[in-house]
């Protein structure tokens, strides 16, 4: 079997070294991702790296979801919300939407007040289920709830 977890730490997709880090896993039906940031566009990159063959295999899942919990900073530059945006149109239409999208951002967070308005405005062009909180618990009600209810 696959393993199910992957890390940008041990990737270098561009020339450029990447600002930041996540680890994406799957655990049953949700793709949990923690990510420190600030960030840069090139981490982008190494997240769809990453993520590819776990897409690939939750997509295939009734219903899948995914959280994403933010730590120490959200912070990056605008190029990276554009790569961002880019990545996520590229996979409109290739694979099952997940039913929820959350993003952990605790408040003391570096950039929150600022950064949240932007990723949220990613996820809704990106036509996703999207909703920020302030903690796990939280967040794995809310996608647990979207994961339960009835088409």
């Amino acid at each position: 079997m696959k393993k199910l977890k992957r890390d940008t730490d041990l990737t270098k997709v561009t020339r450029f070294n990447q600002h930041g880090r996540m680890e994406s896993r799957v655990e049953d039906n949700i793709l949990f991702n923690e990510a420190t940031g600030p960030f840069n566009a090139e981490i982008i990159s190494a997240i769809q790296l990453i993520q590819h063959d776990l897409l690939q295999i939750i997509s295939t899942k009734e219903k899948w979801a995914q959280i994403y919990v933010f730590h120490y900073s959200v912070l990056c530059s605008p190029d990276t919300i554009e790569a961002l945006t880019t990545y996520l149109t590229a996979l409109r239409g290739k694979l099952k939407k997940p039913v929820a999208t959350a993003f952990v951002m605790g408040l003391a967070v570096e950039g929150r007040a600022m950064m949240a308005p932007h990723y949220r405005h990613v996820y809704e062009l990106a036509q996703l289920n999207f909703q920020l909180f302030s903690n796990v618990e939280e967040a794995q009600t809310w996608v647990q709830a979207a994961l339960d209810q009835e088409n």
